[in-house]
């Protein structure tokens, strides 16, 4: 029988699909790096990109987990349009790092996160720390899906 939780990753998870591209390999390899990367990236050199839902460019790796704050396998998650590169068109030598998070679980959780990130302008990281961190609040997101009534 399945937890109220479970069943509220199920209903947000439908109908996502992560579709496999090369995007990652098409972006500059300094963008790369700073993806990959300490500074405002997903700290995980060696993570890989599995693909998107939209602009948001999915990878594997091992992440730090927010909640335990240890590095643990997971799922890192930027959200960006941007393809290329990352240089500021007017200031060429400036580079912008798209926002992103680790989401640690099994795959339906990476697309209720998704789903609930969609809900929110793409808010990687204010979904994470305000809608995704604990059961109750993911429960609650179930009722806020669109065309859902409560």
């Amino acid at each position: 029988d399945q937890s109220e939780y479970e069943k509220a990753i199920e209903k947000l998870s439908e109908g996502i699909e992560i579709v496999s591209d090369s995007w990652f390999n098409d972006l500059d390899p300094i963008d790369q790096g700073n993806l990959l990367g300490k500074w405002g990236g997903l700290n995980d050199p060696t993570a890989k990109y599995i693909g998107s839902w939209g602009g948001y460019r999915i990878f594997t790796g091992k992440f730090k987990n927010v909640s335990t704050r240890r590095i643990a396998n997971g799922f890192g998650v930027a959200f960006t349009h941007q393809t290329g590169s990352f240089v500021y068109p007017e200031q060429p030598n400036r580079r912008n790092i798209p926002p992103s998070v680790a989401i640690h679980g099994d795959m339906p959780t990476l697309k209720a996160f998704l789903r609930i990130s969609s809900m929110y302008d793409n808010n990687i990281v204010g979904v994470l720390y305000n809608r995704f961190r604990t059961k109750y609040a993911v429960i609650n997101e179930v009722d806020n899906l669109p065309g859902e009534q409560s």
